[in-house]
């Protein structure tokens, strides 16, 4: 449960947070310094996760929500571990399934880990505008959660560029 809770964090919490990774799980707080993450979930978890994957491919049920789980948790893995450009062929895929099976949710989540990694590759552009795309999504499901990630992101991109007074 703790490892899966782990994989659930967001990549921009991850990216944002700095050396040390902090992680709610209940009433506790959780400190990892961010390469003991890094090997304990890529080293570890990854394999495992594409197991799971493999398994609900190999069952015909490649846009389960099983295997959009998996397909951006192996995502957010990558996007820890800089590995960028297989953190966007994983969320692409699952960002593709989400939108043919109409899971809304997930297209928001999605969309906003992808708004992340353009922002990390320099793309401020593209990733404002995709996070601006998932708050709607946020707000049209009304995903508080996710509301919240965009709007992180948003306010991490504004505070980025020397726009205080729009981050805050």
């Amino acid at each position: 449960g703790l490892l899966l809770t782990l994989l659930a964090a967001s990549p921009v919490a991850l990216y944002v947070s700095g050396a040390l990774r902090e992680y709610e799980i209940g009433a506790r707080h959780l400190v990892f310094e961010a390469p003991v993450f890094i090997c304990a979930c890529v080293y570890l978890a990854r394999p495992l996760l594409e197991q799971a994957l493999a398994a609900r491919i190999r069952a015909e049920e490649e846009a389960s929500p099983m295997a959009l789980a998996v397909r951006i948790n192996i995502g957010n893995l990558d996007f820890v571990a800089r590995r960028l450009d297989e953190a966007e062929g994983l969320w692409q895929q699952a960002l593709l399934a989400a939108r043919e099976t109409g899971d809304r949710k997930t297209d928001g989540v999605v969309t906003a880990n992808l708004a992340s990694l353009h922002i990390m590759r320099g793309a401020l552009g593209r990733g404002g505008e995709l996070a601006l795309v998932a708050l709607d999504v946020a707000r049209e499901t009304g995903e508080r959660g996710a509301e919240a990630q965009a709007l992180n992101i948003l306010a991490n991109l504004s505070l980025g560029l020397g726009h205080l007074e729009e981050a805050r």
